[in-house]
């Protein structure tokens, strides 16, 4: 007995499929989380882009308010913040490819106070939209993943949120080719906070 155990100690055929077998999980672990991660960070940015171009479309369709209405003045329907937000979600993420990034929770109009850097839902007087764009299980177009599935992951949640809000007064402008007629133009007095 003692020299057949003897006899295992000393062989080695096999242990190279043992240490590449071992260090697929490793090979896997790293592929999954640089193919992976790549791709979350790049939906993250298109969500990004996507809501701050909806939130800047958005409060674009929000009525004007004149400061001595202000105070008096009742939340305006959110039915055309809401379409002008959707338009814009639809052409930097298409349905077919993505989902629907952005649905009518999504989109809150309220009130952004520049003092505070605050935005209140629903508050008076209305200048600013936030939209909340996301790719998540909750609105069944979560992101899929690749190598990550072999880990038991199969989707990810991503989110992100912008404010676009109104701004009164007057903005400076300065044009780096003041000869030229086409250097500035500008439509509107927005900003994305």
């Amino acid at each position: 007995m003692f020299r057949i155990y003897r006899k295992l100690c000393r062989d080695q055929r096999g242990a190279i499929a043992m240490w590449i077998g071992l260090s697929m999980t490793v090979i896997l672990g790293a592929g999954a989380l640089a193919v992976d991660m790549s791709s979350f960070y790049m939906t993250r940015a298109q969500l990004r882009n996507t809501a701050s171009s909806a939130a800047l479309a958005a409060v674009q369709a929000l009525p004007d308010q004149s400061a001595a209405l202000a105070a008096v003045q009742v939340l305006p329907d959110q039915a055309a913040a809401l379409a002008a937000a959707q338009s814009y979600a639809v052409k930097n993420m298409p349905v077919a490819q993505n989902g629907n990034v952005i649905t009518a929770d999504d989109v809150t109009v309220g009130n952004w106070d520049s003092a505070s850097s605050t935005f209140t839902a629903n508050g008076t007087p209305v200048n600013a939209v936030k939209i909340t764009a996301k790719r998540a299980q909750a609105n069944g177009n979560p992101a899929p993943t690749y190598f990550s599935r072999a880990l038991g992951f199969a989707s990810m949640d991503i989110e992100t949120t912008a404010i676009a809000r109104k701004l009164r007064g007057r903005n400076c402008i300065i044009a780096l080719n003041p000869a030229d007629a086409d250097s500035v133009f500008a439509e509107g007095n927005i900003s994305v906070a």
